[in-house]
């Protein structure tokens, strides 16, 4: 399989009488989307481009990047997926805008407050809004500027924007500061790489969101913070009442159904049998699907460890342009049908990945008037010295989602450390790969050499595939010796080093000391148990504890 593989890739597919060429790959180490992908062109004498080389001349000029890996994630930037219809802008309708930039004189270490966000005119961000059918309120190109932002400031149309253009990518946030006649403003640290591609392309947008939940990586950090462990028992024990009424009352199963994004096959059909007629609930046919409902979302709860926090978001983080906010102050509105709420007091915030305690900040949530024009996502101070983005787990401002928590059970409780320092990663000069395919070649290698990744062996290399080995050998080792033991404290170096191997071309090496083939019990899955592991229950794991009371609840 492997040599069909590298044989593709070198020399190209020939299917029905067509030659397909390699153009390019990308590798996602995200955890929410970890695939790999390639890309390929009908390859044709008689019409331009003829290579490869020539397409992604066309898309940028990647010539001052010397490492093939850094050129594969930053091409990678313009296959992303998006969202029809496209805006194309004029070159004369883009405005570049100064980074905010702080030094650490402790440190002498320089900070970028404003880190991959720019800025989009009022009438652009309603622009995209009316063609993505975002919003149902049409407007007209003489629709009075304070009509637009009281749609701003109801989320109507979005405040910010994910999106790419020109080399550059990161969030667009709707600002008054933009000159006359300019649709967008660049910032500096959002250029990737010089582009001729005018074409502003949709990733994401804010949005109203439910409630946020809890992860596997939340608890065992909270949990070492000093939250306790009957607070998490209680929020699992409600869950679990609240699954078994799936199947004892009519509301609880409507609501159920109704939450379920895409209806499928009998779940579909269940849902509109009771909303046809209430009487159904007794139907073995809707009984039965809703016994099957149940068993999976204690299923889903006991593999995630979703547990449903009400006062919480997950949101997009943004800069405070107008300066009001103070250091460790933030801003946080979210629009809803019923009433918006403003948060206010004390909050806890964080993102995934979380790999270290000190990733989980304890900060102030301020209500201030001239930033009611930005809901449904978080608003960062610009002032202090270090961002409050870069002490959560090194995080910026381009497309970064938050976790926040405005639940006094978990504020009140949590005694927060100081945030690690997170060490710029470094372009490897000496990177094992020459060519972009190179790349790709031996990410494939350990893709279809998975076999090696339960051979324990001294040392054990990897590049971007080590993100789940070591995710996996930090739940051991936090559960073990807690999260703030030094073995903890050097996976998450070493994770960082693997988020950042797509671009850096870092070899990942694992020391033989942080080795085991032991697992928590909560990491053996169902479905594809690695044999060669040996999976234990650890008493004093919260984690361990909750997986073991959904098992005692599905058996």
């Amino acid at each position: 399989m492997y040599k069909k593989f590298v044989h593709a890739v070198l020399c190209g597919i020939f299917l029905q009488a067509r030659y397909y060429q390699f153009l390019h790959y990308n590798v996602s180490v995200s955890a929410i989307n970890r695939t790999r992908s390639a890309w390929y062109f009908e390859k044709r004498v008689d019409c331009k481009p003829e290579t490869s080389l020539d397409i992604l001349k066309q898309l940028g000029d990647f010539s001052h990047i010397e490492i093939p890996n850094t050129i594969g994630t930053r091409i990678a930037q313009l296959f992303s997926k998006s969202i029809d219809p496209k805006i194309n802008i004029k070159e004369n309708q883009i405005q570049l805008v100064d980074d905010i930039i702080t030094k650490d004189p402790s440190s002498d270490r320089t900070y970028c407050f404003s880190d991959g966000v720019g800025l989009i005119s009022l009438g652009l961000a309603a622009q995209i809004a009316q063609n993505l059918r975002i919003m149902d309120e049409t407007i007209g190109m003489h629709t009075p500027e304070e009509e637009l932002w009281e749609l701003v400031r109801k989320g109507k149309i979005p405040c910010c924007y994910q999106g790419r253009i020109l080399g550059a990518k990161g969030l667009f946030v709707i600002s008054k500061n933009l000159q006359p006649q300019k649709l967008i403003g660049l910032r500096r640290s959002m250029i990737k790489f010089p582009s001729r591609v005018l074409t502003l392309s949709i990733l994401s947008w804010a949005k109203p969101s439910k409630s946020a939940c809890l992860n596997q990586q939340f608890i065992c950090h909270l949990s070492n913070l000093g939250i306790s462990n009957s607070i998490f028992m209680e929020r699992l024990e409600s869950h679990i009442k609240e699954t078994a009424d799936i199947t004892k009352d009519v509301d609880s199963a409507l609501r159920f159904l109704s939450s379920i994004v895409y209806h499928q096959g009998v779940f579909e059909q269940s849902y509109a049998l009771l909303l046809q007629k209430r009487e159904y609930f007794n139907d073995p046919l809707v009984y039965n699907s809703l016994v099957l409902a149940k068993q999976q979302r204690l299923r889903i709860l006991r593999e995630k460890f979703k547990l449903k926090v009400s006062d919480s978001r997950t949101l997009f983080g943004i800069l405070d342009e107008t300066g009001v906010l103070k250091e460790n102050e933030i801003f946080v509105k979210i629009t809803s049908n019923r009433q918006d709420i403003v948060v206010k007091g004390e909050v806890i915030i964080t993102r995934s990945p979380t790999l270290h305690p000190g990733d989980v900040r304890k900060v102030t949530a301020v209500d201030k008037p001239n930033l009611h024009n930005y809901p449904n996502c978080i608003v960062f101070s610009q002032k202090g010295v270090r961002p409050l983005t870069d002490q959560i787990s090194g995080g910026d401002l381009d497309g970064d989602r938050y976790w926040v928590c405005w639940d006094t059970q978990f504020v009140q409780n949590i005694t927060p450390i100081d945030p690690p320092h997170h060490a710029p990663y470094n372009i490897s000069k000496n990177s094992k790969f020459k060519d972009i395919k190179d790349v790709i070649l031996s990410d494939s290698n350990t893709f279809f050499s998975r076999q090696t990744l339960n051979a324990i062996k001294a040392p054990m290399f990897y590049d971007c595939a080590a993100v789940g080995v070591l995710s996996n050998l930090y739940c051991y080792w936090s559960d073990i010796r807690g999260p703030r033991s030094s073995q903890c404290e050097e996976l998450h170096k070493l994770i960082n080093k693997a988020l950042d191997a797509p671009k850096t071309g870092q070899t990942i090496v694992i020391p033989k000391k942080l080795q085991t083939l032991q697992r928590p019990i909560y990491l053996k899955k169902s479905f594809k148990a690695e044999e060669s592991m040996l999976y234990i229950n650890i008493p004093d794991s919260i984690r361990c504890k909750i997986y073991n009371r959904l098992t005692e609840e599905l058996e």
